[in-house]
């Protein structure tokens, strides 16, 4: 039997990181989308510009002290205080779907999902962290994932690779729904080769997952060929000693080719870093989706990655972006020559690129798709 109850297309989109982790531009690309479709979203998060065009509030910045002061204790009693207002708020708009995110999973987005759904019918998950599903890893990740796949009526994840990861413990309750593009948020310079020493950045959180030992290795071979070339690496490191990296700059005297800027990356530095580069290079070990490409499609620069599932579901060597052998160092420095020989090359790839953004991950489209869902999900018994 189907609920009496008629979807309202309200929806309270529950994102506390906002901002203070480069979310921003998500939330409010999926919030400009469902807008588009007829939907009516609110948003909950934390240092979000409003760059959404309604005649109603959207955004509701209720998480900022959250990042702001020092101590588990008092960021959680913050976080509480804004968990509490969004699904109160929420209450009174009449939101009859939440639409959380996932990132880590731990005691807080534990708390958080038996929190909202004590007031709420429908909890759909969108996961950014797949591999945290694995249960293999310990008892307590069990009992976690086991909870939440009883409390969420939907998980959403953004590729196949995700989708086939994630159906090793939830069997039949997930989507596939894809990640948007930045176009809307960021005027992008089209390419032009330059007589320029060759620009390579790699942004984003220091992991080690993220390979940045691989890529450094592979910039060996390309002083050894006395090329002219400059790497910036632009992001904190995450539960990662950088020591180790800048023992293979130093052993291999690369600290003129290599620039570093070692914390979390403002909005001014993002786009300088972004313009300023030839093309973004993510040698990740291990990944099952990254906002990273799609920035960096988005600011119509080249991007070149590892052969894995995410990022070739992305990109089509040659024609959108470029790939090496994941984990191979001299397969990275042999690409790396292969398109410094021929930056004339790059200009093709980065408008083939954007064209696959504008044309497959464009907002409106994916929060098509997410109205779908919502409105399937809450008319289901």
């Amino acid at each position: 039997m189907g609920t009496n109850k008629k979807f309202n297309n309200r929806i309270a989109l529950i994102e506390p990181s906002g901002g203070y982790s480069g979310m921003q531009y998500y939330n409010i690309g999926m919030a400009n989308g469902l807008i588009f479709n007829g939907a009516k979203p609110f948003l909950f998060s934390s240092s979000c510009e409003n760059l959404v065009k309604t005649d109603y509030e959207v955004i509701y910045n209720y998480f900022d002290k959250v990042w702001t002061v020092n101590g588990v204790f008092f960021k959680f009693y913050f976080y509480f205080i804004g968990l509490t207002k969004s699904v109160i708020e929420a209450k009174k708009k009449y939101c009859n779907v939440v639409h959380l995110h996932q990132f880590h999973l731990n005691l807080n987005f534990l708390f958080t999902i038996v929190f909202c759904k004590l007031f709420f019918r429908k909890l759909i998950v969108t996961i950014h962290d797949v591999e945290s599903f694995d249960k293999k890893k310990n008892r307590f990740k069990f009992i976690f994932s086991s909870i939440l796949i009883l409390l969420v009526d939907k998980f959403i994840v953004h590729n196949k690779s995700s989708f086939l990861e994630l159906s090793k413990v939830i069997k039949s309750n997930s989507a596939i729904i894809g990640h948007g593009n930045y176009i809307p948020f960021f005027k992008a310079k089209p390419y032009v080769t330059k007589n320029k020493k060759f620009n390579i950045l790699f942004f984003g959180l220091i992991k080690e997952t993220k390979g940045l030992d691989i890529l450094l290795e592979s910039l060996i071979v390309l002083k050894d060929l006395n090329l002219d070339f400059k790497l910036t690496v632009a992001g904190r490191p995450w539960r990662n000693d950088f020591s180790k990296y800048q023992n293979i700059i130093n052993e291999n005297k690369l600290q003129d080719n290599v620039t570093t800027f070692l914390h979390f990356i403002s909005e001014i530095d993002l786009v300088k870093h972004f313009d300023d580069c030839d093309i973004v290079v993510l040698p990740y070990r291990k990944i099952f989706q990254s906002g990273v490409v799609l920035k960096a499609m988005s600011f119509k620069r080249a991007v070149l990655c590892s052969s894995l599932p995410a990022f070739e579901e992305l990109v089509i060597d040659g024609f959108s972006g470029y790939i090496f052998e994941r984990g191979n160092s001299n397969s990275l420095s042999d690409k790396l020559k292969q398109i410094i020989s021929d930056r004339n090359g790059l200009e093709k790839i980065v408008e083939n690129a954007y064209e696959v953004l504008e044309n497959d991950f464009n907002w409106n489209s994916i929060s098509f798709e997410l109205n779908n869902l919502y409105k399937n999900v809450y008319e289901k018994c």
